[in-house]
């Protein structure tokens, strides 16, 4: 562990967040805005008055039972690292898994998923997540090395 790193951001992706039912998957698949990457697609769905919900699906033509559930694992996950940084009323969001999600690492999951919630307007400021915090895992650019000056 690092030295005093301050209070661990809550990751939880509580039950009352869980987006559930059928017509508020009918809802946002048919009312939302959708936006698309390679890995995934994003439907979101802008009401006043709502709790922020998620629902997170992967259909058959992802693959086998095996398949389908990695990727919906790699969505969850991803989802949790970006939760802090998103609005809590006022939303809701589908993040349906594409045919080679769960062929991709955590860290492409969660990048694509930060572009796309970038692309809607969603992302509050705030830094990079880091898949579980740790070393060697930040999604950012290696760090660059400068030559010094020859004399």
């Amino acid at each position: 562990m690092s030295p005093d790193r301050g209070p661990a951001p809550d990751r939880r992706f509580p039950a009352a967040e869980h987006l559930r039912a059928r017509l508020a998957f009918q809802a946002v698949f048919r009312d939302g805005a959708a936006f698309h990457g390679s890995l995934l697609v994003l439907f979101i769905l802008h009401r006043d008055g709502i709790a922020r919900r998620v629902g997170i699906v992967a259909s058959r033509r992802v693959g086998g039972a095996v398949l389908r559930n990695r990727s919906k694992r790699l969505l969850r996950e991803a989802y949790r690292h970006v939760r802090e940084r998103l609005p809590t009323e006022g939303l809701h969001m589908v993040l349906v898994a594409r045919r080679g999600c769960h062929e991709a690492r955590m860290q492409d999951v969660l990048r694509e998923l930060e572009m796309l919630l970038g692309k809607a307007g969603l992302l509050e400021a705030g830094g990079r997540s880091e898949p579980g915090g740790l070393p060697g895992t930040a999604l950012t650019d290696p760090p660059t090395t400068t030559q010094p000056p020859s004399s």
